[in-house]
C-alpha cells in the first residue's frame, strides 16, 4: 500500500520519485490526481494473465502482504459462530470478504 508505490500511506508525496516496481515495464498510460495514481503496463507475455479489460490496482510491497495476512488472520476464524464478527452485518458479508481477501492474495502471489 502507499502512495505511487513508495510505501507512504499516511504523507502525501510532494515531489515525483521513481518507482521501483515499475523499473524495465512498457507503460502505456499514466494518470494521477490527489488521491490515486495508476500506470498501464503492456500485458505480460512470461506469464498467465489474470484479467482482461477490468481494471484493478496491485502493490507488491511487502505491507500489502501483511494487510492481507492481518485481515485473514483476524476474520478467517469463526464461520461456526451464529454472528458475524464486526464490522460486518451477516454471515454473507463476513464470508464474502474472506473470499476477496483469499483472491487478492492469489492475484498479488501470482504477480509477485
Amino acid at each position: 500500500m502507499g502512495q505511487c508505490g513508495q510505501g507512504h500511506a499516511q504523507s502525501p508525496v510532494t515531489r515525483p520519485r521513481k518507482v521501483i516496481g515499475l523499473e524495465g515495464a512498457h507503460i502505456q498510460q499514466i494518470s494521477a490526481g490527489t488521491s490515486h495514481s495508476v500506470a498501464t503496463t503492456a500485458l505480460p507475455y512470461d506469464r498467465q494473465v489474470i484479467a482482461w479489460h477490468r481494471p484493478f490496482c496491485v502493490d507488491l510491497q511487502e505491507a500489502t502482504f501483511s494487510v492481507l495476512s492481518t485481515f485473514l488472520e483476524r476474520y478467517c476464524d469463526g464461520f461456526d459462530n451464529p454472528e458475524p464478527p464486526p464490522p460486518f452485518a451477516n454471515k454473507q458479508q463476513h464470508q464474502q470478504f474472506v473470499l476477496l481477501c483469499l483472491k487478492l492474495l492469489s492475484s498479488h502471489l501470482s504477480l509477485a
